[in-house]
């Protein structure tokens, strides 16, 4: 079944219907930053994205020869070197025994060639291990900023699929280190997995799971704040709004357990489970990390 056909999300949604996360050894974390706010889908001329988020914003820089991460792959990527970081519980992340593992972990096959998955998995690893992420929170009283860069070090040698060319580690910097070791969501890999052609969709699924950890109430989120953290590539609030119904279906279908209303000014979230339980999340981290 190719991913992208409805037949392959009908049964990745039966399987997650059928099987938990923890069940299926499918737990996987991602950072906050991530779930808070978004990275850039598309390829940014500019060396500076900027997400917002009610009063929290988040502003990527990066050096003009190597550019922003973009799309599926860092988002892949970033999940990926998470859930190693809390499984390992060290700063010091070893990406695999070679690059097919590496990408095997995101769901990718191992292609070589200028367009092949390894030329682009090692081109936006670059671009997401060479930024410097900025979150600042304003408020009329307060004003807090925090920088912080993903790693601290950083190696990266593969030429062929093959592990006895392969050597692939990093080390985080101290402040992602301990932003993922507090601040951590889980999430259900197979869901990234199966959004992994819809960047937006990757994006709403981290975010509505985040959002129902602490939500007590129904909540409106207007049209204008969605637009400014998921789609500010979108010209037209008509064409954010149709894409941004798109994904959501897509997620609904993965996540039915998310109560949610569309509203002509807005999403309404309602309260609802965490996409991960938090008995199997403490059953993983006591068993599985």
């Amino acid at each position: 079944m190719k991913k992208r056909s409805f037949d392959y999300l009908f049964h990745i949604a039966e399987q997650i219907q059928q099987h938990s996360a923890l069940q299926a050894d499918k737990i996987a974390f991602i950072p906050r930053l991530m779930a808070g706010t978004s990275l850039p889908v598309r390829k940014q001329e500019d060396n500076e994205f900027i997400r917002r988020n009610g009063r929290r914003t988040l502003s990527m820089i990066a050096s003009r020869e190597i550019g922003l991460p973009y799309g599926a792959m860092p988002r892949l990527a970033l999940c990926t070197i998470t859930t190693l970081c809390k499984q390992s519980q060290s700063r010091t992340i070893f990406l695999g025994s070679s690059a097919r593992a590496f990408l095997g972990q995101m769901d990718k096959r191992c292609s070589g060639g200028s367009n092949g998955s390894l030329t682009h998995a090692r081109d936006q690893l670059k671009r997401l291990l060479s930024c410097t992420i900025q979150i600042t929170e304003e408020s009329d009283q307060h004003w807090r900023m925090d920088s912080l860069r993903l790693s601290q070090s950083a190696t990266l040698l593969w030429q062929p699929c093959a592990p006895q060319r392969w050597q692939a580690q990093l080390t985080l910097s101290e402040e992602f280190y301990q932003h993922i070791q507090q601040f951590a969501i889980p999430v259900d890999l197979r869901v990234l997995h199966a959004c992994a052609h819809y960047p937006l969709a990757m994006d709403l699924y981290g975010w509505l799971t985040y959002r129902y950890f602490s939500l007590r109430r129904p909540t409106l989120i207007e049209w204008r704040e969605l637009m400014l953290q998921f789609g500010n590539h979108y010209q037209r609030e008509s064409h954010f709004k149709a894409h941004f119904h798109h994904a959501l279906e897509r997620v609904a279908l993965f996540y039915p357990q998310a109560f949610f209303l569309l509203q002509p000014n807005g999403l309404l979230l309602l309260p609802s489970q965490t996409h991960i339980p938090p008995r199997d999340l403490n059953r993983f981290l006591k068993h599985g990390a």
